[in-house]
């Protein structure tokens, strides 16, 4: 491929990141309106949308997936995923599911099942790609939990695990 179209790439994300990224947590804001402080959940915290951060984590999979083992930003992008891996395991609830605001369950209580399919995917990709080697044993946890809530995740990861595999 064309090394303009990775830079490219790696500049918009940058430029997403400056805007959108929480360094403290590792996670994207929904839009630039849901900056904290400018805006809290509803009991005064970070507010993270699970369905947004779902296809950060589930696209960074598809993007080392196809990034060139070589290019000059692919750690970058590893360093990103391997550590919005860590946050949402740590929020993950006791049922297996993600809420809506990710580090604020009661802010809106219940699971938010797109963002859990996405985060599912991320981490069945990550495990079987070998990125979660040397993390905590939470990883493989927040897949089984994940998965024995909504089903319907495995069939999404699944679905889409083996239509990465069958590229030619």
């Amino acid at each position: 491929g064309n090394k303009m179209y990775l830079d490219k790439l790696y500049a918009y994300y940058q430029y997403s990141e400056s805007i959108m990224f929480d360094p403290e947590t590792k996670l994207f804001y929904r839009d630039t309106k849901y900056i904290y402080p400018k805006h809290k959940s509803a009991n005064g915290k970070k507010d993270f949308w699970a369905r947004g951060d779902g296809w950060l984590f589930a696209g960074l999979a598809k993007v080392l997936q196809d990034l060139p083992k070589d290019y000059e930003h692919r750690a970058y992008f590893e360093i990103q995923f391997k550590n919005m891996a860590k946050t949402l395991a740590k929020a993950q609830q006791k049922e297996g599911y993600w809420t809506r605001s990710i580090l604020d369950p009661a802010h809106a209580p219940g699971p938010e099942t797109s963002g859990t399919a996405f985060f599912t995917y991320g981490y069945l990709w990550g495990m079987n790609n070998g990125y979660f080697k040397k993390c905590n044993k939470a990883h493989p946890l927040s897949v089984i939990m994940s998965l024995n809530f909504n089903p319907s995740s495995l069939a999404f990861a699944l679905s889409s695990l083996i239509s990465v595999s069958k590229k030619p």
